[in-house]
């Protein structure tokens, strides 16, 4: 879980996790921002986004 991760050091963490492999559960009050991470790590790096509440 990344909190902060539409900027900055979380945005950073968040990539980084991606690259990785791990799951991802982003956190973040730009919901823009937010957005575009999202699709740049399931583009980038064949992630799958979910809903789950």
């Amino acid at each position: 879980m990344v909190t902060g991760a539409s900027a900055g050091v979380g945005r950073a963490v968040a990539l980084r996790l991606a690259r990785e492999g791990a799951k991802v559960a982003l956190i973040a009050r730009d919901k823009p921002a937010l957005s575009q991470l999202t699709v740049e790590i399931v583009s980038n790096y064949l992630a799958q986004k979910t809903a789950d509440g």
